[in-house]
């Protein structure tokens, strides 16, 4: 069977579910998937008008995560592909009034309008790309002059690997994210492929006083924003009640602010293992060997092998670098401007992450001691 379009499981939630709360916005405004997914039409039909047409490359430049989300969904859905500001062959900019335009670049203005009325659809939308069509590009982790050209079939795939891997997402999840990277991304497109109620939080002090209002019980948060929130915390800070798991992609946050959160935010932390040239490799819920360090237990359908410096496989339970096998990827060279797709089910991609891996496929990372998070 082919493979679907990300967006797929939206429409699918607006038909079934179509009351079902789809987004829940920290000022409390309301959208239900039937409303979500008829927005995403909408601005299908805004990208037409405006000249866009399957296979074009934009990129993003929306301070309001909401609308930028809708714009991705609606891009994916038209079949244009979303790249970072910096990939060298973009066709075109989508700007708020309050960015700047890219050099070069045609710029189209995300006007008032846009989000204030249902167009006149002129003419019935193409037929939405799927399978092995492009979705998303990436800025590689270890080297942003390197692109990660992902799949509509890539993405479906790490949606549900990431499922396997650390068990369905909470009803009602708050994330304060980057929404243009691969991990930000992919965790706003879990929460709503399942069917659950989705809040994006603009900035770290929002993070607290939505959970506490609107009683979230998922929150998934970059590393960094992390510190911050917990820094921010009020001496007499009494806890969040119903908030029942907390997800972060980490390999190196430190013991003492992992100790804090557990004991201040939420027990339960789900620490996510990713790049986005494999996306989800492993995840741990905070067990610990003897020697401190936490175990992650590999993804389904991931190999992880463990390489020293010249790429040599080391032995079971010996430090070393990463590379994992099992995912469909991309590059393209930032100077050429050009991409080509690679599927890798036989090679290997080199990470930067350190770590040894056992027999069993657990997965031990290297872990920083120090009280302060890099």
């Amino acid at each position: 069977m082919t493979a679907a379009n990300i967006t797929d499981a939206i429409r699918r939630n607006a038909r079934v579910l179509p009351d079902m709360l789809a987004i829940l916005r920290p000022d409390g405004q309301r959208m239900p998937y039937r409303d979500f997914d008829a927005m995403i039409d909408a601005i299908v039909a805004r990208l037409l008008s405006a000249g866009l047409q399957q296979g074009r490359t934009i990129a993003l430049r929306e301070g309001e995560p909401y609308r930028a989300l809708v714009l991705a969904l609606a891009a994916a859905r038209l079949g244009v592909v979303v790249a970072p500001d910096s990939f060298p062959s973009l066709d075109a900019c989508i700007i708020d009034a309050a960015s700047e335009p890219i050099a070069n670049v045609n710029a189209i203005h995300s006007e008032q309008a846009w989000w204030q009325s249902m167009p006149a659809q002129a003419s019935a939308p193409p037929t939405p790309p799927r399978g092995e069509a492009p979705c998303r590009i990436f800025a590689a982790r270890a080297d942003p002059s390197r692109f990660v050209v992902v799949s509509h079939a890539t993405m479906a795939a790490r949606v549900r690997s990431d499922w396997l891997g650390i068990s369905a997402p909470a009803l009602g999840t708050l994330c304060c994210v980057d929404t243009g990277t691969e991990s930000g991304f992919g965790a706003l497109l879990a929460i709503l492929t399942a069917g659950h109620t989705l809040s994006i939080a603009s900035h770290v002090d929002q993070v607290v006083p939505a959970i506490a209002t609107f009683r979230f019980d998922g929150l998934i948060i970059a590393a960094p924003l992390l510190q911050l929130l917990v820094e921010a915390l009020p001496p007499n800070f009494a806890g969040l009640p119903s908030l029942r798991r907390l997800e972060i992609e980490s390999t190196d946050l430190p013991l003492a602010l992992l100790e804090t959160v557990r004991k201040r935010l939420c027990a339960n932390i789900a620490e996510i293992v990713r790049t986005p040239e494999t996306g989800g490799i492993a995840a741990t819920f905070g067990a610990h060997d003897a020697s401190g360090r936490p175990i992650g237990f590999v993804h389904p359908d991931i190999d992880v092998e463990v390489v020293d410096s010249d790429n040599h496989s080391l032995t079971s339970g010996r430090e070393g670098m990463l590379r994992v096998r099992g995912a469909t990827y991309a590059f393209a060279d930032r100077d050429r401007g050009n991409a080509s797709s690679i599927p890798s089910g036989e090679h290997w991609i080199r990470t930067d992450i350190a770590g040894a891996v056992f027999a069993d496929q657990v997965l031990r990372l290297q872990r920083a001691s120090d009280p302060a998070a890099h």
